[in-house]
């Protein structure tokens, strides 16, 4: 390890960054409260948001597609977050195999090649625009939760047209079938 990533302290010496967010107790314990990064542990697992968010947008190209974790340490669920103004991209993505054929892939599958199962999202939620903070970034601590998610979705029954196109569309980029 390089010198970068430590850090001398005046009481305690030469520390490690870990990245973890944390501080010292008044019985001189460490409270952790979180992480720098956008690194998780899920499973026994560290993944890492930003390979999961890079791998959904070469999957759901010309979406507007992001993810965050949620939960207890755990319990992590992973939920990718979808603009509902993208749905209206193509739901099929042409590429290129290995003899230089020209295949349709549908963004789910592709999903599934890139990433381990225990990096897919757990859920998929689409919201009508992505919250941003000042900086015109998305706000992920803004994001719904995914108990937000649950407790609106108790029931199987779509009620509205706009329900129904919107659970097709889904149905569609993820290959699964729509109890209407």
């Amino acid at each position: 390890l390089t010198d970068k990533y430590f850090i001398q302290h005046t009481k305690y010496g030469r520390l490690y960054k870990t990245g973890d967010l944390g501080f010292l107790t008044k019985e001189y314990g460490i409270c952790i409260k979180g992480r720098s990064d956008r690194q998780i542990k899920k499973g026994g697992f560290r993944i890492e948001l930003d390979d999961v968010r890079s791998a959904l947008e070469k999957s759901f190209k010309g979406f507007n597609i992001t993810c965050a974790a949620t939960g207890e340490t755990n319990n992590k669920r992973l939920i990718a977050y979808i603009e509902i103004k993208s749905l209206l991209q193509v739901n099929y993505m042409l590429i290129e195999n290995i003899e230089g054929d020209i295949i349709f892939k549908k963004p789910y599958e592709l999903l599934c090649e890139l990433l381990p199962s225990y990096m897919l999202p757990d859920f998929f939620m689409a919201l009508e625009d992505f919250p941003l903070n000042k900086n015109n970034k998305i706000d992920y601590l803004r994001l719904p939760d995914v108990k937000q998610l649950l407790s609106q979705t108790k029931t199987n029954q779509l009620a509205t047209l706009e329900q129904k196109k919107m659970a097709n569309l889904w149905a569609v980029a993820l290959d699964l079938s729509v109890e209407q």
